[in-house]
């Protein structure tokens, strides 16, 4: 009966551990700015969309709709340049991290090459409007009119690398978005 109390009670701080320990890691993500999927979807990236490097599943992605006409859009190019600066603390991460932008006025890659100005963590993918709608309406940041790059039309969609919708990332300061990638990506990584 002993060993019967005994064994019973070690289960029990088992799964009592087990509970309290997912339950503190997925707390965290309560706590975020970022909207976090409680049901991730996959996505699936139309094969007339090509990328400007052919690593389409490479990593993490956080996929950001732009114009690479708009001075707005560089900025919040530039925003994003300081979001992945401040995430060298985990290089793990920032390594696994690529920056997808989406260029609805253009597929011409020379012409977004330039744009991207040699930030080797973004890529960019170039394909017709109506397969940029499809993926951006399946990642909830289709683009709302004329406003490119404002600051509520800035929201990135983060994909982890089975290809599944893990968060939308508001734009926010550089600190508090590198904060909500970190913490995501190390929950479900």
């Amino acid at each position: 009966m002993a060993r019967f109390l005994l064994i019973s009670g070690a289960l029990g701080i088992v799964i009592l551990g087990y509970y309290l320990g997912n339950l503190y890691k997925f707390g965290e993500l309560d706590k975020l700015s970022a909207v976090v999927h409680k049901e991730p979807t996959q996505v699936t990236i139309d094969p007339a969309l090509v990328s400007l490097d052919n690593q389409q599943q490479a990593g993490w992605r956080l996929y950001l709709v732009v114009d690479t006409t708009a001075n707005a859009c560089t900025q919040v190019l530039d925003h994003y340049t300081s979001v992945y600066n401040r995430l060298a603390g985990t290089p793990k991460i920032q390594a696994a991290l690529r920056l997808v932008t989406l260029p609805y006025n253009t597929d011409n890659k020379e012409h977004v090459g330039k744009w991207l100005a040699h930030r080797s963590f973004v890529t960019a993918f170039l394909g017709t409007e109506e397969s940029l709608e499809k993926l951006t309406a399946d990642l909830g940041i289709l683009p709302l009119g004329n406003r490119w790059c404002k600051d509520t039309q800035a929201t990135a969609a983060l994909v982890d690398k089975e290809g599944y919708t893990r968060a939308l990332i508001p734009f926010e300061e550089p600190a508090t978005m590198a904060m909500n990638l970190r913490t995501i990506i190390q929950t479900f990584d």
